[in-house]
């Protein structure tokens, strides 16, 4: 057994002092460029830059106009993809009457109120747990925490009421 043991001390002496190329060279520089504040050498935290916010912002936006087109096309009633290119961009140059009566309901009626709804609805759930994390200066915050799940549930259940 401790023929065993000399013989690993041996070849780590080995591997350690070995000519050329050490390995505690190149750990201790793995280890500086690996600092904290880095990953692989690169920094974490980099400046935010109104470029940055702007592409950003810019394939969020991309995003979202690709998911209400979806949400536009797919329903309990098919509309193709031209037909609704065609009848978006109608609306969006003010030539609504030329709309077909089919889709004209269906969409401004019924799926464009709801997918609007739903990005509003969104977008302040957003805004309140923002809030809430700021002024608790908490990244946990969050509604079932503080209990304001809760008076939601009693605001709806008093609504159900009425």
């Amino acid at each position: 057994m401790e023929a065993i043991q000399k013989r690993k001390i041996a070849v780590v002496s080995d591997a350690i002092n070995r000519p050329g190329p050490r390995i505690v060279d190149a750990v201790e520089e793995f280890v500086a460029a690996n600092s904290p504040g880095s990953f692989c050498g690169e920094e974490l935290m980099q400046p935010l830059t109104l470029s940055k916010v702007a592409v950003r912002c810019g394939i969020l936006a991309l995003v979202l106009f690709v998911v209400v087109v979806i949400a536009l096309k797919f329903g309990a009633v098919p509309i193709s993809l031209y037909g609704l290119a065609k009848d978006l961009i109608g609306v969006l140059i003010g030539h609504s009457s030329n709309i077909s009566s089919e889709y004209g309901m269906i969409i401004r009626e019924i799926r464009l109120p709801r997918i609007a709804l739903g990005i509003f609805v969104g977008a302040s759930l957003s805004v309140e747990g923002t809030s809430f994390q700021a002024v608790l200066r908490n990244p946990l915050a969050d509604p079932y925490v503080l209990g304001v799940s809760f008076g939601a549930a009693v605001g709806i259940g008093i609504g159900f009421d009425h």
